[in-house]
Parts: structure tokens; C-alpha cells; sequence
């Protein structure tokens, strides 16, 4: 992608709504499987205090993984400020950094736009079913693993 430099992507930045379902499951599987990545997340409008929902918590013991000790953040200036590139969840939250953020925008995209995945928005599973859950999560893992392939990470 533009603007980006791939040789020196060493701090990535996942940010969704509220920091509490995609976001935290991007950020905790990319630790897993890159280790050698600063990774954080936060929410453009998080519910500041509270952890992450139950399902999160199922899927991602499913992987071996846990959110246990996650606390919601809010995004900021020195967030954006620290990371080489910002990966969104959906068009509006990409919208809405690059206009939050004008200095930034060469490094915000969405996560599966940068991982040539498709359809581009990964929606949000908070209040929904279970399934809805392991699917974000699945699209999530799939634009990761492909990034890592691609050696975009």
C-alpha cells in the first residue's frame, strides 16, 4: 500500500469501536504469531473500565489465547503518533481517524483492505451470537496470517 514502508513496520495499531471485541482479538493474536510486532489497540468511543465481553473471552481460549487482563483504551494522538501503520475494522472508523487525524493518514487503512481481503469491513459482533463472534474472529485471523504471508508484518 501507499505510504506505508513494510520494512519498518514494527508497531501496529488495530482500532475499532469500543476496544473490547476486534480490536483486542486482532491485537492478541497478532502478539501470538508475530511476537517480534509492538502491537496495541483501542476504541474510537470505548465504554472506558470494562473488559471484554464473554464471547471474546470463549473464542480466543479456543486459540489458547486470553483477554482476561485487557482494559479498554480510547484512541489518542499519542497512540497514532507511536504506530507505523493503524488498521481499522470498518470504513467509517478509517473515515474517522483520517479526519481526527490528518497527519497520520498514510498509515491508517482498514485491516483487510491492507491484507487484499474481502469484503473490506469486518462488523462488529458486540450483543450478537456466538457465530457472529468466531466469525469476526476468523476474518480477523485470516487477514493476519495473510499479512504475515505477504510479508507485510
Amino acid at each position: 500500500m501507499e505510504g506505508l514502508d513494510n520494512n519498518r513496520l514494527k508497531r501496529i495499531l488495530f482500532v475499532c469501536t469500543g476496544n473490547s471485541c476486534r480490536s483486542v482479538m486482532a491485537e492478541i493474536y497478532l502478539k501470538k504469531v508475530a511476537p517480534w510486532i509492538d502491537v496495541l489497540s483501542c476504541g474510537l468511543s470505548p465504554a472506558h473500565g470494562i473488559g471484554v465481553p464473554k464471547p471474546v473471552e470463549d473464542v480466543l481460549n479456543k486459540e489458547g489465547l486470553s483477554a482476561a487482563s485487557h482494559l479498554v483504551k480510547e484512541v489518542s494522538e499519542d497512540i497514532i503518533n507511536w504506530a507505523d501503520a493503524i488498521l481499522a475494522m470498518e470504513s467509517y472508523q478509517k473515515e474517522r481517524l483520517r479526519l481526527l487525524y490528518p497527519s497520520a493518514k498514510d498509515r491508517i487503512y482498514l485491516l483487510a483492505e491492507y491484507a487484499d481481503v474481502s469484503p473490506v469491513d469486518i462488523h462488529d459482533p458486540f450483543g450478537g451470537s456466538r457465530e457472529a463472534y468466531e466469525t469476526g474472529f476468523a476474518k480477523i485471523k485470516e487477514c493476519i496470517d495473510r499479512l504475515i504471508v505477504q510479508s507485510k508484518l
